[in-house]
C-alpha cells in the first residue's frame, strides 16, 4: 500500500499523544523532593549501624586542632569509633581517635596514648551518634528544609539516587550535626537512595563554625547495617 504524504502526516498526529505517553511511562518520573526528604528521616532513624566519612572545610577545630576530615564506624544508638585528620602545622596532620561506648569517652592522641575524658570535657566531643538520632538528629530535621528543589539524579558510590536541594535555619542544623555552631541559613545539597531512601550524601555551605567566615561540610553515609563490634580502647 502507498501512503500519501498527507495520509503519513495524518498517521503522525494520530500516533504523537500514543508516543509521549509510551516515553513518560517507560521513563524515569521526576520524584516530589518533599516526598524524598520525608522517606529519608524514617529510614536513616531506623538504621542500626553505619560508616560515616566527614570532610571539613576551613573553620573547624577540635581540642585547638583545625579538622580536616573525619572518618569511621557507628554502632546505634550511641557507640562510635572515629579517626579524626587535624592539622598540626601548615604541612603536618596528626590523627585523634575518639571512641564512645557506652556512655564512656576516650580520646587517643599521638605520643600521649588514650585518655578517657569525662564532666565538660567529655559533653565537648561531639558525638558522631547523634547524626541519626530520630528526634534531635537528621532523621527528625530532613523534612524541615526550606525552598525544596530536585536537581535531578546522580549516583552515589554506584547507588543511584535522588539529588535535592533545600535550606535549614541554624539552630535546626546545629541540631542534627555536631560539632557545628552555625549562624544565619544554611544550604543544603542531599543525596538520597532511589531505591531504600537513605541518606547517602549531605553538602552543607554556610557560617557553619563562626559568624564571620562561609564554609562547608560533606557527610557521606555508607555500609547501613553491617555487623559492627566498637571496643573499649584500655
Amino acid at each position: 500500500m502507498v501512503r500519501t504524504p498527507r495520509a503519513a502526516a495524518g498517521l503522525a498526529i494520530l500516533l504523537s499523544p500514543l508516543l509521549l505517553f509510551a516515553c513518560g511511562f517507560g521513563g524515569s518520573p521526576a520524584a516530589d523532593p518533599v516526598r524524598v526528604l520525608a522517606a529519608a528521616g524514617p529510614a536513616l532513624a531506623a538504621v542500626k549501624s553505619a560508616s560515616v566519612e566527614l570532610k571539613f572545610g576551613p573553620g573547624a577545630t577540635f581540642f585547638g586542632f583545625t579538622v580536616v576530615s573525619a572518618s569511621g564506624k557507628v554502632k546505634l544508638p550511641a557507640d562510635s569509633q572515629v579517626t579524626i585528620k587535624a592539622r598540626q602545622s601548615s604541612d603536618s596532620l596528626i590523627e585523634i581517635g575518639v571512641t564512645q561506648v557506652g556512655g564512656q569517652t576516650w580520646i587517643t592522641v599521638p605520643f600521649l596514648g588514650v585518655q578517657e575524658v569525662t564532666g565538660t570535657e567529655a559533653t565537648a566531643v561531639p558525638s558522631v551518634g547523634r547524626i541519626f538520632d530520630p528526634t534531635n538528629g537528621l532523621p527528625g530535621v530532613l523534612a524541615k528544609g526550606r525552598n525544596k528543589r530536585l536537581l535531578g539524579s546522580e549516583a552515589v558510590a554506584g547507588v543511584d539516587s535522588w539529588k535535592v536541594e533545600t535550606t535549614y535555619t541554624a539552630d535546626q542544623a546545629a541540631q542534627a550535626v555536631q560539632p557545628l555552631n552555625p549562624s544565619g541559613d544554611i544550604d543544603a545539597t542531599i543525596w538520597v537512595g532511589k531505591a531504600d531512601h537513605l541518606l547517602r550524601k549531605t553538602l552543607l555551605k554556610g557560617k557553619l563554625f563562626s559568624t564571620d567566615k562561609s564554609t562547608t561540610l560533606e557527610v557521606r553515609l555508607h555500609d547501613f547495617n553491617a555487623d559492627v563490634t566498637i571496643a573499649k580502647p584500655v
